[in-house]
């Protein structure tokens, strides 16, 4: 049985950890109803255990209107475009993409110390539309389909100890 991720206010996630494909508005605001104001954030976390490392910042955030970064391997050249902040969404940072809905790619550096070896760690997402593939240092770490349904992705064995990671 899967283990329920619990997300709310305090703990809602967005997009994409690492280098991932990725989503759309999911939630408005009545204050805003032009730009939607997000409360979300993404998180690496050791499973088991009480370490959260929140992800929050800026990302680098490429748009793929014509769905050619996994052929071209953005996971693993990188995206190298602009920067983001997260939480948000592409439609509130960037007002060229206000009406944008397809593919976009999020990437974000971390280090994870050694003394977490021997651990599991994973990215935990409380929300993402629709479908998600999540890579670290260029390798597929996992996939979800379903939208705005939390997950999360076991990370272990592609993390790199006491260096960066993306």
């Amino acid at each position: 049985m899967k283990k329920k991720v619990r997300c709310g206010p305090s703990n809602p996630i967005r997009v994409i950890a690492l280098t991932a494909l990725l989503t759309t508005p999911c939630s408005s605001s009545d204050s805003n109803k032009n730009f939607p104001v997000f409360s979300q954030n993404t998180n690496i976390t050791i499973l088991n255990r009480k370490k959260i490392f929140n992800l929050e910042g800026q990302w680098r955030f490429r748009a793929d209107p014509k769905n050619v970064g996994e052929t071209e391997k953005w996971f693993q050249s990188g995206v190298h475009d602009r920067l983001s902040i997260v939480p948000s969404t592409w439609q509130v940072v960037f007002e060229d993409l206000r009406e944008y809905v397809g593919s976009g790619w999020y990437e974000r550096k971390f280090i994870i110390s050694s003394k977490f070896r021997g651990r599991r760690i994973a990215a935990v997402f409380c929300t993402a539309n629709y479908y998600t593939k999540v890579w670290v240092n260029g390798h597929l770490a996992g996939e979800h389909e379903g939208r705005h349904i939390p997950f999360d992705v076991d990370l272990t064995s592609r993390i790199n100890f006491d260096e960066p990671n993306t």
